[in-house]
């Protein structure tokens, strides 16, 4: 028994030490361009341990394959650091013209064949494996996809070394690519991380993307991901995580996907830090796995509304949705009297995974009405709605449509809203239209302004159909005012006539999602230039014919009119002239 325990001491440390062998094995090169006969896998083996290959297999994203012996022994292979996996159908020459150790695979390629611009590697035994995924092609063929330096999680674009030390010497000059490690299969409403490796970068901070989307169906987001404090759909960046230092960072986000079941994509881009501008690279497949209790039906429940408010208030509303089976994906909000006309601004919500639970909260801003009552806050979509009564008071001041001039301020929480309009404008003649905002609150507030001369559905002072092109931003700060002087005008190619329109002002405050909408009537006008002709007296051909023209007619045709008269007056000495001459010679031809 003595004798036995060191010998069971030497095999216990035999096992560790080739546990510790078998845990330094990595990917460590890989060339994916090209046709099938010119892919292969390097494989390093710090350690330069005996390993027996005929126990390990390699995968790709579609296929397995075993390792077989073609012309070594798989189970002699000692004082290797590298060593490389072909197809069956390679020939060893083709890849390099060096004496490395190589072994091929019991199919013609690598898996299903090693696609160029995405997909995952795997090498692997009973209790350990390997893996790596790549997402670029820019570098086809002329490169590799390499750890530098060997055996380090660090992945760059280099020049091909099968069997040997990675040659990474020229990665500075390398395109800048990305490197995502995440699990291949992941199950919905679960956290998973993503490891994005980034290379080749200009040193700085930046901020990272990575959507997830329904691979079938691009519209369709699936995921969220956590920013430190909330998750956020992931169209949306997380700033500030990516950290480059000579070239090369790492940043590791934290994810779920939510009640959805299939194939879906990882879709990366970067950003510096303060700039518009991104990287975005090629596509990562991701598998979603998802056993969830689905109830066919939708239901929207208003949770949370004020009982009563006063017309031109802003009130809060909270819901809580349930999206079903059902392709549908939009909610309404609004608030409406009991002939079903709105009474409020309307806010659409957009709800795209199916079986998930929401609660939403929406701002609802109600008009400015001279009326009160009984009226009802209205969710509708998702083939359900649920309605809630509440009672609405005048607005303290009305703003009745025809109240032009300087209005005396309409107050709408912790602002008043003062306007200065015309109550007539003239065709083809710029207006303005002054905008007074009193912040009566105890924070500074900014705020964008526009307006514009609508009838029906039509907009006539809109430029290029542009209902903001006149937008203004302004500041009030607390307990002060500002103003904002809009410009318009109705063209004379707009196409209206003289009559009624409505002009509409829209202030849109910071934090808000709706403007607030002030509506206004004024009267349009010819232009003044005609209107002073049509005031001459019609005792005149030349009168009548100006006073036969369209109250609304355009200043070319003006124009024409004055030119003939100026030629007629030209031609008038000419014809005196004429005169006076037949004359003379009908006087000598009588003295004759």
């Amino acid at each position: 028994m003595k004798c036995a325990l060191p010998l069971l001491i030497l095999i216990f440390i035999f096992i560790l030490s080739s546990i510790h062998s078998v845990s330094a094995i990595v990917i460590n090169e890989v060339m994916q361009c090209g046709d099938e006969t010119k892919e292969w896998v390097e494989i390093y083996n710090p350690s330069m341990q005996i390993l027996n290959l005929s126990e390990w297999k390699i995968r790709d994203n579609y296929a397995t394959d075993d390792i077989v012996c073609l012309e070594s022994n798989c189970s002699l292979i000692t004082n290797a650091s590298f060593f490389i996996i072909l197809g069956n159908s390679t020939n060893i020459s083709l890849i390099t013209n060096m004496s490395v150790i190589h072994f091929y695979v019991d199919d013609k390629q690598i898996g299903n064949g090693l696609a160029d611009s995405s997909d995952s590697l795997t090498f692997f035994t009973t209790n350990y494996s390997t893996s790596m995924s790549y997402n670029s092609n820019s570098n086809c063929p002329s490169k590799s996809i390499s750890r530098n330096p060997d055996g380090v999680e660090n992945w760059t674009f280099c020049t091909p070394t099968p069997g040997a030390q990675n040659n990474c010497s020229q990665q500075s000059q390398q395109e800048p690519n990305i490197q995502l490690n995440y699990p291949q299969e992941v199950q919905c409403n679960e956290n998973f991380s993503i490891t994005l490796g980034a290379f080749n970068f200009e040193d700085g901070i930046y901020d990272v993307k990575i959507d997830i989307l329904d691979a079938y169906d691009e519209s369709h987001r699936v995921g969220q991901v956590w920013n430190g404090t909330k998750w956020l759909s992931t169209n949306s960046y997380v700033n500030s995580v990516l950290n480059i230092s000579n070239g090369n960072g790492t940043a590791t986000l934290t994810y779920k996907v939510g009640s959805f079941e299939g194939e879906a994509i990882l879709r990366p881009r970067i950003r510096k830090t303060g700039s518009s501008s991104y990287e975005q690279f090629n596509d990562y497949p991701l598998e979603v796995q998802c056993q969830i209790n689905q109830q066919e039906e939708s239901e929207i429940k208003i949770v949370d509304a004020p009982s009563n408010a006063r017309f031109g208030a802003t009130i809060e509303v909270e819901l809580q949705v349930y999206k079903g089976d059902t392709k549908k994906y939009a909610v309404y909000v609004y608030v409406q009297n009991s002939n079903e006309e709105k009474v409020s601004d309307k806010v659409t919500l957009h709800f795209n995974e199916k079986f998930t639970n929401y609660t939403e909260k929406v701002s609802l801003t109600l008009d400015c009405k001279n009326e009160q009552g009984t009226y009802e806050i209205v969710a509708n979509g998702l083939d359900t709605q649920d309605t809630k009564e509440i009672e609405l008071n005048e607005c303290e001041e009305s703003n009745a449509e025809g109240n032009n001039g300087n209005s005396e301020g309409i107050t709408i929480g912790d602002f008043t809203y003062s306007f200065t309009i015309p109550s007539e404008i003239y065709l083809n003649q710029a207006f303005q239209v002054k905008v007074k905002i009193t912040n009566n609150g105890d924070k500074d507030k900014s705020f964008r302004i526009w307006s514009y001369v609508y009838q029906g559905s039509k907009c006539y002072s809109c430029e290029d159909n542009n209902r903001e092109a006149n937008a203004k931003a302004i500041e009030v700060k607390q307990g002060s005012f500002s103003e904002a002087v809009l410009d318009n005008i109705v063209p004379k190619d707009s196409g209206a006539e003289v009559g009624t329109y409505k002009l509409k002002i829209k202030i849109l405050q910071e934090d808000l999602k709706t403007p607030k909408e002030f509506t206004y009537n004024i009267t349009l006008m010819a232009p003044e230039s005609s209107t002073a002709s049509q005031q001459i007296p019609q005792t005149q051909q030349t009168q009548n014919s100006i006073s036969s023209l369209s109250s609304y007619s355009s200043n070319e045709s003006n124009e024409s009119y004055e030119s003939e008269q100026f030629s007629l007056i030209e031609i008038l000495p000419y014809v005196l002239t004429s005169v006076a001459l037949l004359a003379a010679i009908y006087l000598i031809i009588t003295k004759v």
